[in-house]
């Protein structure tokens, strides 16, 4: 019968703990003011420079693809013979003779 009492009395004060902490839940928190920010501070302008990008490097080599070998083995300008005149390939001035059909090479690259 003692045990039963003991039990009975655990049990009593476990049910009385959590009743008291269920009421003590409901009382109202005290209202909490959000905290206040300091405000943004001014920052300096930020300076931008515009560095131009470098230029493509040519090839070295490629001023000769402006220049044919002739029969004597001399470099000339090459001549791009076309249906509206002939014309010289490294500046665009007109060619100002008819070149021989025998001299006119029929491929389009040399």
């Amino acid at each position: 019968m003692r045990k039963s009492a003991v039990r009975f009395v655990m049990v009593f004060l476990l049910w009385c703990c959590l009743g008291f902490d269920a009421l003590a839940g409901d009382a109202k928190q005290p209202k909490q003011e959000p905290e206040q920010l300091a405000p943004p501070r001014q920052m300096a302008p930020i300076t931008y420079y515009f560095v131009p990008a470098a230029p493509p490097r040519l090839d070295t080599r490629a001023a000769w693809s402006l220049f044919g070998v002739d029969q004597m083995g001399r470099f000339r300008p090459r001549v791009v013979l076309s249906p509206y005149g002939s014309y010289y390939l490294h500046n665009g001035e007109p060619y100002p003779w008819m070149p021989e059909p025998r001299l006119v090479m029929p491929r389009t690259s040399d």
